[in-house]
């Protein structure tokens, strides 16, 4: 029964239109009037933001004067024709040289002010065109003498917009250019709303995600919700065996869209809305850096929150009545952070719940001791990414809210039930984080952690669940669970099923204190 989902890009923002318009007349200048802000030398070196002589760009900005439109934007590329750096004797060639000494091509002929634009108590920005490029330019040096820089000019408006006057809680923007400007509309239209979503891989590729409508109709506002796992990643050597450096997934679908496969299976509940959520950031989809750290995006969590968005404005998940959040690996992790936040984002009486997949991870510390420790990696973390965590379990270990990545921490803070499918012998946990030796290895005092971190792991399992939970604890020496995996002769999938139905048991521990249930030497 699995079904193929296409693939989208994220290409919007939040509720924002992009209006592609292409002739003056349309515009309606008023009397308000927009103050000059030139980039400072430090940010002309940081943004590389320049006119073509070489002199700081900058742009034009008054705020929203009426409060209905703080959180809307319009910004306006202004037009004027190409120039190019050397003659061609054709009489259509504008030469660079001859804009140097104007507004065209210098800010030192910037005018101090200028128009607003159409919607003119939103916040406007007027972004005046010195660079001859069609706003396309990314030229760091010059060429030929001159600077071509006016997508990194653009670029600078809005990072700058975004860090000091709300850009970043847009609502509604308004991408709005003529003439030449009209041009870099058309060219830099998907630029900006990924910059307003902040939706990105770990190579800054723009984020996306797959997509099926419901095939019933009985599933229309009935939605699955799947988020890949994958592991995770550091930005920075640390010399561990267990350390999977973020640089090795640039190059693959773990850290750029631009390996992403035209089409995903469909997860659980097929004939309902289907969302697959690729896993390109590394964090555990808990991610918030909208800037790159280490030459990195980690912004898990501001993709989930884009693809949300998207779905309300567009797909229909504002009208959902049930649904599923689901994750494996990686993916669990994320189930268990970001279940209060995507609850929140629901219409109020959904039907909601999370299936998490072999998540169930604890700050243990490892067997090799090589091994990078999950006891301080949240920390390490914390020291490059800002990470989303549920909120009221940061509230209640304040001095140290990073530790509410891991399950046992966070789990008593999640208010929607959760079917937890999960091996108290996780290998992935076991070998590959905690640097234990495989069971059939023979090694007396791996064999004694593997027991003992499976009773730890059974135990706290055991204590976190609530009667409106689901379950099913194996003791299989494997990672992620198959829907056909079983506890006690009960598979996955059915005590899955008689979760969602009702039906008993919907909690299964295998009760076995040996991995697969088999004699362990020690």
């Amino acid at each position: 029964n699995t079904k193929t989902e296409q693939r989208t890009n994220m290409k919007g923002v939040l509720s924002t239109i992009i209006f592609l318009l292409t002739t003056s007349s349309i515009f309606c200048f008023t009397r308000a009037q927009l103050k000059l802000q030139l980039f400072n030398e430090s940010e002309v070196e940081l943004y590389n933001s320049r006119c073509l002589d070489g002199s700081p760009a900058g742009f034009y900005y008054q705020a929203a004067t009426d409060a209905s439109g703080v959180n809307k934007w319009v910004i306006h590329l202004e037009g004027g024709g190409y120039c190019l750096p050397f003659s061609k004797n054709k009489p259509n060639v504008d030469p660079c040289s001859n804009r140097v000494n104007n507004a065209l091509g210098s800010s030192k002929y910037f005018p101090d002010t200028a128009g607003a634009s159409i919607m003119s108590d939103w916040n406007q920005v007027f972004i005046p065109y010195c660079t001859g490029d069609l706003h396309a330019g990314m030229m760091k040096n010059s060429s030929y003498g001159f600077y071509f820089s006016g997508h990194l000019n653009l670029a600078a408006v809005i990072s700058k917009l975004q860090k000091e006057n709300g850009l970043n809680e847009a609502t509604d923007v308004i991408l709005i250019g003529e003439s030449a400007g009209a041009m870099g509309v058309y060219i830099n239209s998907e630029y900006v709303k990924v910059e307003l979503y902040n939706s990105r891989c770990l190579d800054g590729s723009p984020a996306g995600f797959y997509y099926q409508a419901a095939t019933d109709a009985s599933g229309v506002n009935k939605w699955v919700i799947h988020l890949e796992g994958g592991g995770y990643c550091l930005p920075f050597s640390k010399n561990k065996p267990n350390v999977d450096p973020c640089s090795n997934r640039v190059n693959n679908a773990l850290g750029s869209s631009k390996y992403f496969p035209d089409t995903a299976g469909a997860s659980i509940m097929s004939d309902w809305n289907q969302v697959f959520i690729p896993y390109c950031t590394g964090d555990l989809h808990a991610g918030m850096m909208k800037n790159s750290s280490y030459g990195f995006y980690f912004s898990g969590h501001l993709n989930l929150a884009a693809v949300i968005s998207k779905l309300q404005k567009e797909n229909g998940l504002n009208e959902a009545t049930d649904v599923i959040l689901i994750g494996e690996s990686a993916g669990a992790m994320g189930v268990y952070i970001n279940s209060e936040y995507v609850k929140e984002q629901l219409p109020k009486g959904v039907i909601y719940a999370g299936v998490a997949d072999a998540g169930w991870f604890m700050p243990i510390a490892p067997f090799n001791p090589q091994y990078q420790g999950p006891i301080d990696l949240a920390q390490i973390f914390a020291s490059f990414c800002e990470m989303y965590v549920n909120p009221a379990c940061a509230a209640a270990y304040s001095d140290f809210p990073t530790n509410c990545v891991w399950a046992n921490y966070t789990f008593p803070f999640i208010t929607s039930p959760i079917f937890i499918a999960q091996s108290i012998f996780d290998q992935n946990n076991l070998e590959a984080q905690l640097g234990a030796l495989p069971p059939s290895s023979g090694n007396p005092a791996s064999d004694k952690f593997i027991l003992e971190v499976s009773q730890i792991v059974n135990n706290s399992i055991a204590s976190n669940i609530r009667d409106a939970d689901g379950a099913l604890i194996t003791s299989d020496y494997v990672h992620v669970l198959g829907p056909n995996d079983k506890a006690n002769g009960e598979t996955v999938l059915q005590v899955l099923i008689n979760w969602m139905t009702g039906a008993s048991p919907s909690i299964v521990f295998s009760g076995c204190t040996t991995p697969n249930c088999a004699p362990l030497p020690l």
